[in-house]
């Protein structure tokens, strides 16, 4: 029984539940015509006319797939999720599809969601490789990330995309003709394995298949500007770090010019009214735990930053920010996204990461170092006692907003 169709005017995806009876919709299998149906003792379903001889998808995995477009319509509300979709870069359908607007760091032109079930003799390294390429992040489900019982699913655990950035950079052999797309990325088969979630043995096929070429256009100057920077340097560059900055900087500068109309407005209300407000971005770092960072300005000049984790017992640090100390916030942002870019290619998991850069907010100190799951952690100091966050590559956005807004208050 079919548990998804494809809408026939704006090729979006539909459930059963949101079909009327007398409405037509598309299978994506065969892009033959569905219609809906239920009973007193089955649920509401799509299903073929009787002439249809499409063999159509398992219930379970058109299921799976179900859960995953819902699971990442909430964590992408501003995307557009498309199912059974092929991108013009790459010549490919993607099981479920996440679409930006525009290109973003580091996650490119969108997500491809390949939902795996049992073996489908699909080979992993190319399919990762032919959507690095094409400036798409590639996401891998297995039945291992979904919650509750076999068969009967309610929920799925996303795990991080693999990133354009850093893993969609040329760096293997590139002259010769035909270089199939893992080849042009030095990708192994040991490092997409590596990064995808847990899975159980017997489920992965890498066995090599024709890949077709593909030449991929950036989508807008400012990510062509990003991939040809990263496509002539290294981690290893001289003066790398100094480069990614600047590239934050300019990624900081968009986001205010986004903002400056909402943050002039909150700026003249806390005039106004003579009261304070806030800008708050929340961060998760695992089940059940997570942190805010905060900023508070008030007319009286009294700003503070503040660091506030929520786990067994809530826990803060808060120092004065003002337009001297400013930047010593943003040189922390810059310092993070740096090292959250380049946590997927390091060699030495916990160690403190050394860097020239100041290493103090405020009235708060602070050290950033590497963990074994490629977050970085950052752990402030204060008076006698400490307090540490992981941040994790999906969070660079995130810092960057607020990075940009803070800016903003004291431009």
């Amino acid at each position: 029984m079919p548990f998804i169709a494809i809408d026939p005017h704006d090729n979006r995806p539909r459930i059963p539940v949101s079909v009327g009876d007398d409405e037509e919709v598309q299978c994506p299998v065969c892009n033959e015509s569905l219609y809906v149906r239920d009973g007193p003792d089955i649920a509401r379903h799509f299903y073929h006319p009787p002439d249809s001889s499409c063999g159509g998808e398992s219930a379970l995995h058109l299921a799976m797939k179900s859960i995953a477009l819902n699971k990442l319509q909430q964590t992408y509300p501003d995307a557009d999720i498309h199912i059974e979709f092929k991108t013009k870069e790459v010549p490919r359908r993607a099981d479920v599809f996440v679409e930006f607007d525009h290109p973003s760091f580091p996650l490119g032109n969108g997500i491809a969601v390949e939902v795996q079930y049992r073996n489908e003799q699909k080979d992993l390294t190319e399919t990762t490789a032919s959507y690095l390429t094409g400036s798409i992040s590639v996401l891998w489900l297995f039945e291992e990330n979904y919650e509750g019982s076999h068969p009967d699913y309610d929920d799925v655990s996303l795990p991080p995309p693999i990133p354009v950035w850093p893993c969609g950079i040329p760096h293997g052999d590139t002259t010769a003709e035909q270089t199939s797309a893992a080849s042009q990325l030095d990708l192994s088969e040991e490092t997409v394995i590596s990064q995808l979630p847990n899975h159980a043995d017997g489920q992965l096929s890498l066995t090599e298949f024709p890949e077709s070429e593909t030449t991929p256009q950036p989508a807008a100057p400012d990510w062509e500007l990003t991939r040809e920077v990263h496509l002539n340097i290294s981690l290893n560059t001289p003066g790398i770090r100094d480069i990614h900055h600047a590239w934050v900087d300019g990624q900081v500068a968009k986001y205010m010019n986004k903002f400056t109309d909402t943050i002039r407005s909150r700026r003249e209300d806390v005039q106004v009214g003579s009261r304070s407000s806030y800008i708050i971005e929340p961060f998760r770092t695992g089940p059940g735990a997570m942190f805010r960072l905060i900023f508070q300005f008030s007319p009286s000049n009294s700003d503070s930053f503040t660091l506030k984790k929520f786990a067994n017992e809530t826990r803060t640090h808060t120092t004065r920010l003002n337009a001297d100390t400013v930047d010593e916030l943003n040189t922390l942002v810059k310092n993070l996204c740096f090292e959250l870019a380049s946590s997927q290619t390091a060699t030495s998991p916990n160690s403190e990461i050394a860097s020239s850069e100041s290493k103090t907010v405020g009235s708060l100190s602070y050290t950033l170092t590497q963990t074994q799951s490629n977050a970085i952690m950052l752990t402030t100091r204060k008076d006698a006692g400490s307090l540490s966050v992981q941040f994790h590559p999906q969070d660079i956005s995130g810092l960057i907003e607020f990075c940009a807004k803070v800016s903003l208050w004291y431009e």
